[in-house]
């Protein structure tokens, strides 16, 4: 459907990224792997390229958040610099104090980046929540042993969430919803 959309897109549509300096014009690209929109003109996302599922995840997390307690919510736009280790992507800090840091993952990270990210999370008295994306990069239909792709396998980062006693949630911004896998088979080994 890009060539159908293209003069509609340079025309009417803008980057819905509120920290872009150049909105618009945007155009369409059709491409081997899948049509999608580009920006015409030279543009900067402070922060790097943050996609616009982990955009739209992280105030979809913070809005349910908004909506179900008392606490102050706090987004943290994507951001790089030499002086800031770390940032949260949505923390939620509770009237007693505590702390709930929701972390929204849509590139493939390092089981010792998740290890080091949590475990610094943990040691400041934080509790993590990790939304997986509901892309391939973590929610992979596991062909080997359902050819109707109802089953999935866990990535080795997913893994680590599972064994720290974590709870393996997927996010859907999309469609508005989070979700977890559930464990109708045992082992899909032998």
């Amino acid at each position: 459907g890009a060539d159908a959309l293209r003069e509609q897109a340079r025309e009417f549509f803008e980057c819905p990224l509120p920290s872009c300096d150049a909105p618009r014009p945007l155009t369409t690209r059709g491409g081997s792997r899948r049509d999608h929109f580009v920006h015409l003109a030279p543009h900067t996302h402070p922060g790097g390229p943050e996609s616009l599922h982990h955009f739209q995840g992280k105030h979809l997390i913070a809005e349910w958040a908004r909506t179900v307690t008392d606490a102050a919510v706090e987004v943290n736009e994507e951001e790089w610099s030499p002086d800031i280790r770390r940032r949260d992507d949505v923390m939620v800090t509770w009237p007693d104090g505590r702390q709930v840091a929701f972390e929204i993952e849509y590139k493939r990270s390092a089981v010792a980046r998740f290890r080091e990210k949590n475990d610094d999370y943990r040691r400041r008295g934080i509790t993590p929540v990790w939304l997986f994306g509901h892309t391939s990069a973590y929610l992979r239909p596991d062909s080997r042993v359902d050819r109707d792709a109802s089953l999935f396998r866990l990535t080795s980062v997913t893994e680590q969430v599972a064994g720290a006693d974590l709870p393996v949630l997927f996010i859907n911004p999309s469609e508005a919803k989070v979700g977890t896998l559930s464990r109708e088979q045992e082992s899909l080994a032998d």
